[in-house]
């Protein structure tokens, strides 16, 4: 029906693939490629590397966010790193007056 996403017309070397996407058959791809083109308004090869990017995309694992993965050293060590972040800044400290009770309050105080 289409042309397989494995087609390389160009002769350039494939990347390799993963046994989710090998297990998808060529007719499949090809039809998915053939609708994605039609859908888009491009040609097949025009759609191809979209494609395999989007396959290889799906097919990786999804990467699990840092609070779900790090440890407590992690978490002190990225606090750390955060603090020293806005040190790189060098702006100026507020004077023991600017941040003292009667300053923030005023008559409330």
């Amino acid at each position: 029906m289409g042309t397989p996403l494995s087609d390389n017309k160009r002769g350039e070397e494939a990347a390799p693939r993963s046994p989710a996407i090998e297990s998808v058959r060529a007719e499949e791809l090809g039809a998915i490629l053939e609708s994605l083109a039609r859908v888009s308004g491009r040609t097949p090869e025009e759609v191809r590397p979209h494609l395999h990017h989007l396959l290889e995309s799906l097919s990786r694992p999804a990467e699990r966010p840092f609070h779900e993965t790090a440890s407590p050293e992690e978490w002190v060590e990225e606090f750390h790193n955060w603090i020293e972040s806005h040190r790189a800044l060098d702006l100026p400290s507020l004077s023991d007056e600017a941040i003292g009770r009667e300053s923030i309050y005023g008559e409330r105080g």
